[in-house]
């Protein structure tokens, strides 16, 4: 995923010699943008007639919202389109209608995709524009988990906790839980957010596993140990 400046040519010609070069498949565009837009094309493309045209948009300044939605897009096929500073221009809104997104689901508040931005997706695709968003990245974190539960078919066992404050483990990790069927929720790395608490203990009752993804350095123990205590 990503040009030559993400992942380099010396990687891709050790995963064709290891693979065969039938089996490599770069998807990249001039910048995170239309990578982005690449990407979702690919996942539409192999779905075909199973997707069923809903999608996530999300600011691609920053990583946390696109992060805590990954487990939902991993099980349902739902891409990730990305929005830059320039708000849902026309080759964004292009896009999205070729792939036939009837649905888009905006990640986080007006301060990160702004109304113009989703009132711009509405009219121009023109698809269903719902927003999913809390006070914070760790609220909206939340917010879109309890989405995936009620709406797109997962579960709130074997939830995984990531630091929301970088996204190397939360990247890697959408796709497990995506296909455990289960969510990913952010917290600081020092102490268990409070929405995340709650949420913990509205559904201990269902919550008989819990992945917390990376060293302690990442989610420390104190972090644990609030989460315990939250399920007892």
């Amino acid at each position: 995923l990503g040009g030559t400046a993400a992942v380099g040519v010396p990687v891709e010609t050790v995963l064709k010699a290891k693979l065969g070069s039938a089996n490599v498949t770069r998807l990249a565009g001039a910048g995170r943008y239309e990578t982005a837009r690449t990407i979702a094309a690919e996942c539409v493309r192999v779905l075909g007639t199973g997707y069923d045209g809903t999608a996530f948009v999300a600011t691609g300044l920053n990583f946390p919202d696109a992060l805590g939605a990954s487990p939902l897009a991993a099980a349902n096929g739902w891409p990730i389109y990305l929005v830059g500073p320039t708000g849902a221009d026309a080759t964004l809104v292009g896009a999205m209608r070729a792939d036939g997104v009837e649905k888009a689901l905006v990640l986080g508040g007006t301060g990160v995709v702004s109304d113009t931005v989703k009132n711009g997706l509405a009219a121009g695709i023109p698809a269903t524009v719902e927003r999913l968003f809390g006070a914070n990245r760790y609220a909206t974190a939340c917010v879109v988990a309890t989405y995936g539960v009620n709406h797109a078919g997962l579960g709130w066992d074997r939830l995984a906790i990531a630091t929301g404050q970088n996204f190397p483990d939360a990247l890697a990790g959408g796709v497990l839980q995506g296909t455990s069927g289960s969510v990913m929720l952010l917290t600081p790395s020092a102490t268990l957010d409070t929405g995340v608490r709650a949420i913990l203990v509205a559904n201990k009752g269902v919550i008989h596993e819990v992945r917390f993804l990376g060293g302690t350095g990442a989610v420390s123990a104190a972090v644990r140990t609030a989460v315990t205590q939250a399920l007892k």
